[in-house]
């Protein structure tokens, strides 16, 4: 079962869509505006590489229950494939 973490800032249209897109979903994620988080502004540029936001961090866990390497995407609309097949996945999980 993947858990998604995404990374926003208020005034991004990205991160709004992102969010609307997850709620008709029904999937659950954990959100960290980094407007009022510093300290997650660096956690996002060390799992990503950058402070582009939306941040999609989707984590998993393998058979044994030991955590995979996280599927991390940068941007909505240039990963918008990508990321709505995971959660579809997440979906359907459920």
């Amino acid at each position: 079962m993947y858990h998604l973490t995404i990374y926003t800032r208020p005034m991004c249209s990205d991160c709004a869509k992102t969010k609307e897109k997850l709620q008709d979903a029904g999937v659950q994620y954990i959100e960290h505006d980094l407007s009022e988080n510093e300290e997650k502004e660096s956690e996002l540029k060390k799992i990503t590489g950058s402070r582009i936001v939306p941040g999609l961090v989707f984590k998993h866990r393998g058979f044994v229950g030991s955590l995979k390497k996280p599927i991390v995407y940068t941007g909505y609309e240039r990963n918008q494939k990508e990321a709505d097949d995971l959660i579809l996945q997440m979906q359907e999980e459920k």
